[in-house]
This record gives C-alpha cells, structure tokens and sequence, in this order.
C-alpha cells in the first residue's frame, strides 16, 4: 500500500503517520495506532445518552503538523440523528497523561483524560446528558493486527458502579 505524502509548513508528511520531522517519543508514537480512516458500527444501548439505537459512522484520525496533537474527526449517525464532533489529542508531560478536548455538533464541549494501560485505551471525563452530570469512561483494544478497534462506552453516577450505553467496534479503511 502506497501513503501520500504531503508539504506541510516546509516539512514533509506521511499521511499514515506523524510528519517526518517529528522528534519520536513513546508517547506520541502509542497514539500512531489511531492514525487512519475508520468505519464505525455498533449500538446505543437506552438509557442517559438517548433510546436504543444503531450507530454508524466515519472516524479519522491524523497528525496535526508539527506531529504534537492527534486530530480526531468523527461523523455518523445515531439512529435517525447526525452525531458529529472534533477532538484534539494531544500529551500533557507535567501531568504525564493524554488528554482529549472534544468538541460537539449540539455545542456540547468536553475535556477527557485518556490512558495507555496494559494493552487498552481509557477514556474518562464527567458528561452532561439531560442537565444530569454523569461520570463517563470509555474502554477501547485494538486487535492483533491493528485493523479492528472496539470500544465499549460506560456511565456511573457514582463512579463505582458501570453501566454500558455504547457498544462499537471500527474496521480500518484501507485502500486498494
């Protein structure tokens, strides 16, 4: 498979990876397995987030020049209802966690601390679903190829006690 590349303020790009000139580090390069274009099918189980609903969409995820801050593109549907946001991904070293803000479709706006553990992705942040404030954290794995990625979306209102709402899985698109 071939990857574009692009120019980017004087600096040469892979448009499957961080720009070139990137300096690598373990954490940035944990986020390369995101990189890429991704299609979304699961189900929205009902509860807080809304009525039980099939979930579709196109995921992207790439590097904003400079290879700093991962930018992550996300639009699709939920049942009849569009559902679109943009996220910013980027490592705060002084706290030494990723952190995602998120921004919504509806105005909704929202900043996520996101963790690499034992082979998993975890989400976490507060959610405001129907003027009720709610903890939230999403548990995501990639498949031993790299090519699938499942993720199961859980709120609490207590942060003990879990209950699924989101069920996806994401196939990478690749071209041929």
């Amino acid at each position: 498979m071939a990857h574009a590349r692009t120019e980017s303020r004087g600096q040469e790009q892979d448009a499957s990876h961080r720009p070139v000139h990137a300096a690598p580090d373990v954490e940035h390069e944990r986020l390369d397995a995101f990189v890429g274009k991704w299609h979304m099918e699961g189900q929205q189980l009902a509860g807080p987030a809304g009525a039980s609903a099939p979930i579709s969409a196109m995921e992207t995820y790439e590097w904003l020049p400079g290879g700093q801050f991962l930018i992550h593109r996300f639009d699709g549907h939920i049942g009849n209802t569009e559902a679109a946001c943009i996220e910013i991904i980027g490592f705060e070293p002084e706290r030494r966690c990723y952190r995602a803000h998120t921004f919504y479709n509806n105005g909704q706006v929202n900043v996520w601390d996101l963790e690499h553990r034992d082979g998993q992705w975890r989400l976490l942040g507060d959610w405001n679903a129907g003027g009720r404030s709610m903890k939230v954290r999403c548990t995501m794995s990639f498949a031993p190829d790299g090519q699938t990625l499942r993720g199961k979306w859980e709120h609490s209102s207590d942060g003990s006690s879990w209950e699924t709402f989101w069920d996806v899985s994401a196939r990478k698109v690749t071209d041929h």
